[in-house]
């Protein structure tokens, strides 16, 4: 099975980087196994929270299906949280006005907003 892995953070290195005050410099590992995606804390300093439909819960290593959304960091000054909404096309923004788009893997595509 092939499985495709993400670091996502603020560090330079990082396969997905964002600019984010509250985002750590190696905030998570996200691992897509075919239909499932594992998320996995790296010691974040401000989390990683799953939406669900009584608020949010924290969680350090989850293993989600699509159609699933989760929070890193929290709100700081004028930044927002960064919301992942993880479909089949998966999107990342943070209700910034400007966007852009790259491509991953042809299964995948990460949004900054």
């Amino acid at each position: 099975m092939l499985i495709n892995s993400f670091i996502i953070g603020r560090d330079n290195r990082a396969d997905i980087v964002l600019n984010h005050p509250t985002i750590s410099r190696c905030h998570m590992v996200m691992n897509i196994k075919g239909e499932k995606i594992e998320i996995i804390d790296q010691q974040s300093t401000n989390g990683i929270f799953l939406v669900t439909q009584d608020g949010q819960e924290k969680i350090t290593h989850e293993t989600l299906s699509f159609d699933s959304e989760i929070i890193l960091g929290k709100e700081y000054r004028t930044s927002p949280r960064v919301l992942i909404e993880i479909y089949r096309s998966t999107r990342l923004h943070t209700k910034d006005p400007h966007s852009q788009t790259v491509d991953i893997i042809e299964s995948t595509q990460f949004t900054f907003r």
